[in-house]
This record gives structure tokens, C-alpha cells and sequence, in this order.
């Protein structure tokens, strides 16, 4: 699951300079790149790419939110054939999305106005959706013995390379 925190101050003049229209565009955009994206990552770390297509679908759920205002998606990578027409490949890639929801309207003296508990109920039906095993290979283009494969700690770089220096540190006593 993916939360993009989209920044208030952006959205807001987003909404100045294109309108209320195209700011809700932008976002629905957002959210279903986001989730492509996700997926088409997912997707490749499994070892397919747009020539050895999918064998069974990538799903993931993703919020948009301003911290007020919500809007939950599901995404679902069917093909990564994407180079073919509609005749040649007529699997297609899934994006449900909600209706953006407002958590609550307004805080007036430190109350909440209208609050949504419907955006509560989305929520947590997306945190209690969980991975299941699904009993075959995973990784069906990618060899168990393949020499190729490499551990990630092989090609990952730590973020933080911490040395250790020991040298005596000698102190002018006068």
C-alpha cells in the first residue's frame, strides 16, 4: 500500500492557477502512476519485463491525501506487454479509484466539524488487506540455481558508510 502525501500548499495553487477541475485531475493522475508504477516495479523485481509478460496480477491500494481530503485507489498490473495493440493483447491494467472523500469539514473550537467516517472505513479496509502465499514459483522466468541472481546486499549500497578511526589522540599538557 502507498500513501502520497500531496503538500497543501501545492495543491492549493494548483488549484489557483488550473481551477478545481484539473487540480482533481492531477490527483486521480497521481494516484494511478503511482500505483502503475508500484506495480510495474513489483513486476520486474519477479523477473518479467515488457518482452517475458506477467504470469498473474500485481495488486496494490494507494491513498492520496492532503491530510484532509482522501482518495483510495486499487491498482492492478495485468500486462506489461504495453508496446502491443488491443488486437495483438487484449489483457488489460485495472485502476479503481473513490470520489475524493473529506475526512471532516471544518475545527471550529477545537471540535471536529462533519466528521467522514466513511474515509475511516476505507482506510482500515485497505490496512487489513493482507499478502496471502500463493503456492507456486514466484519467479518463474528466474532459475533457483541461476548464477545470475545476486543477494540485494550485493547491489545495494548502504546508505551510511560509518569508518572507524583509531589513532591515539595525543594532548599538549602546558
Amino acid at each position: 500500500m502507498f500513501i502520497q502525501n500531496a503538500n497543501k500548499n501545492k495543491l492549493l495553487k494548483m488549484e489557483a492557477d488550473y481551477g478545481e477541475k484539473y487540480a482533481a485531475q492531477a490527483r486521480i493522475g497521481w494516484g494511478m502512476s503511482t500505483g502503475f508504477a508500484w506495480n510495474v516495479a513489483m513486476a520486474h523485481y519477479q523477473g518479467f519485463n515488457s518482452y517475458v509478460d506477467v504470469t498473474y496480477p500485481f495488486t496494490n491500494f494507494g491513498i492520496v491525501t492532503d491530510g484532509r481530503r482522501f482518495q483510495f485507489f486499487a491498482n492492478q498490473l495485468n500486462t506489461l506487454e504495453l508496446w502491443k495493440n488491443n488486437e495483438a493483447n487484449p489483457v488489460h491494467n485495472l485502476c479503481y479509484y473513490t470520489p475524493e472523500m473529506a475526512l471532516y469539514e471544518a475545527v471550529e473550537d477545537n471540535k471536529i466539524v462533519n466528521f467522514n467516517r466513511n474515509v475511516i472505513e476505507h482506510f482500515v479496509t485497505f490496512l487489513l488487506c493482507q499478502p496471502e502465499e500463493r503456492g507456486y514459483d514466484m519467479k518463474p522466468t528466474i532459475p533457483d540455481n541461476s548464477e545470475d541472481k545476486q543477494k540485494v546486499e550485493e547491489w545495494i549500497l548502504p546508505r551510511e558508510k560509518i569508518e572507524e578511526v583509531e589513532e591515539e589522540i595525543v594532548y599538549d599538557a602546558s
